[in-house]
């Protein structure tokens, strides 16, 4: 139904805010919800994104067009790097200050 409202993307965190940390995201969930668009409305999806390949995964296979990262960035502010590259970035601990 939001489709028929016309937004212009939806966005779905595999995780709800009761389970808080206490399970990982349900990508399975995610494939699911990225499947039942009725048209190609963009779809964004996030929860334990840590590493570009668990970014272009989630891409691949569970339907997600776009990823939003939120706790990754936190630990590893770099991480946008990594996704943009496709390559792992170990920076010193200077670089990081």
């Amino acid at each position: 139904q939001l489709e028929e409202w016309g937004v212009s993307a939806i966005t779905l965190h595999g995780r709800t805010a009761r389970q808080r940390y206490t399970k990982l995201a349900d990508w399975d969930y995610t494939k699911e919800c990225s499947s039942r668009r009725a048209t190609n409305t963009p779809f964004i999806a996030c929860g334990d994104v840590l590493s570009w390949e668990e970014a272009e995964e989630h891409k691949a296979q569970h339907g997600a067009d776009a990823i939003m990262v939120g706790r990754g960035a936190l630990m590893k502010p770099w991480l946008f790097t990594e996704m943009s590259e496709k390559r792992h970035w170990d920076i010193s601990a200077s670089e990081r200050l």
